[in-house]
Order: structure tokens, then sequence, then C-alpha cells
């Protein structure tokens, strides 16, 4: 509902494809349809970067051409952009370790947040 409210007060516009509208050999991918219908949208749109956490859907899009960013790539661009400070990419990468919606790799998390720290 969050989203929702904050899509509407932004402005934003919610965007659907129809299943036959998708490139028919993503639908023989063995991603989730949430996935498919991502990599076709934005594959619908010029210099589209498609936020995606899932490996295998992150090659997939790649190899049609697509430039993707995940959760992790997000949180380092706002960190290093100074919009998250030092104890707030700290908070957030606990979240996301804590979190059981998703999952992103701990040695990642630890091994990125590592490198924001010593800034290498």
């Amino acid at each position: 509902m969050a989203i929702k409210l904050f899509l509407e007060h932004e402005g934003w516009q919610t965007i659907y494809i129809s299943r036959q509208d998708i490139n028919k050999d993503l639908l023989e991918k063995k991603l989730d349809a949430g996935e498919i219908e991502s990599i076709q949208l934005a594959m619908n749109v010029k210099d589209a970067i498609l936020l995606i956490d899932d490996e295998e859907a992150r090659e997939v899009a790649r190899k049609q051409g697509l430039r993707t960013k995940g959760t992790v790539g997000v949180l380092v661009e706002a960190f290093e952009k100074g919009l998250i400070d030092s104890e707030g990419i700290e908070l957030l990468f606990a979240q996301i370790q804590a979190r059981d919606d998703i999952w992103i790799s701990p040695v990642l998390c630890k091994k990125v947040l590592g490198k924001l720290k010593t800034g290498k």
C-alpha cells in the first residue's frame, strides 16, 4: 500500500504488459513472471537500466543488451553521491540481511560494506 501511495503522490505511472507482448524467447526462460515482464518492459525503453537482483534474470537481461543494477548497486551509488552516510548504509545492509522476503549474499554485503568503509 505504501508503494502505491508513493507512486500516486509522485505522479509515477504504472505500466502493465500483456503476455502476448512478451518476446517468446523470454517466455521460455525459467524466471518468475515479474522478472520476465520487467525485462520486456526495459527492452521497450531506450537506455533503460533494469533494477533487478536475481542473478539469472540479470544474465538474461544482459544478453538482451540491457544494463542492470541491483539493490547493492543502488545503495553503493547513493552512498557515493552522499545521499546515505556511513551509519545509514550499515543499517540498510543489516536490514537487507535480516529480511526473509529477499536474499542477497551476506558475503557480498560484507565485502561491499568493507570496501565502502575503507574507501577502496
